[in-house]
């Protein structure tokens, strides 16, 4: 955020923390879309090596709740525990009154998961819950106080009402 990056993309899976320190990916597909679909893009050798990775923290036993994180497909190999990020943008968007951010999540946890999130970690307060089509000027957004505007790949209209479908009308992905 500091190099101007004003727009994230970000994964949201539930996971479990492991004695060994590593997350345990929730693969039971509970809460708005299985990780699986994550792994569907994954080429036959890269999934045959997050699984060997999965394997062996597997045999580490969970110490922990299941929780939110932000991890790209399998949380074994890299995670972030979604309210330390969220804390960030949202101690970034309290020292930068002026800045507008864009936030698509690919979840695969519930809406309910993401809303919790930013209520925990005070995020909720900048986010913009005004309509978005039109889209606002940034200076509508700056001046309504919701200069963070949520996305959601898979489960948008399905949580809060700040919680729009990215790919409806808003955004294009490009294959």
């Amino acid at each position: 955020l500091r190099d101007g990056i004003r727009g994230l993309m970000v994964d949201a899976y539930y996971g479990q923390p492991t004695e060994s320190g590593k997350i345990l990916t929730d693969l039971s597909g509970q809460g708005g879309g299985a990780a699986k679909g994550g792994a569907d893009q994954l080429s036959p050798e890269a999934l045959a090596a997050a699984f060997r990775v999965r394997k062996t923290i597997l045999s580490s036993p969970p110490t922990g709740p299941r929780g939110v994180y932000l991890c790209h497909t399998l949380c074994e190999v890299g995670a972030v525990p979604i309210g330390e990020s969220f804390g960030e943008i949202r101690d970034f968007m309290a020292a930068d009154p002026d800045e507008v951010l864009v936030i698509i999540v690919e979840d695969y946890v519930r809406p309910e998961s993401i809303a919790a999130a930013a209520d925990q970690t005070g995020l909720d307060q900048f986010i913009y819950h005004g309509p978005v089509e039109p889209l606002p000027t940034l200076a509508e957004m700056v001046e309504s106080g919701g200069r963070v505007l949520f996305l959601a790949e898979n489960n948008g209209g399905a949580g809060p009402s700040w919680y729009h479908s990215a790919y409806d009308r808003l955004v294009q992905e490009t294959p």
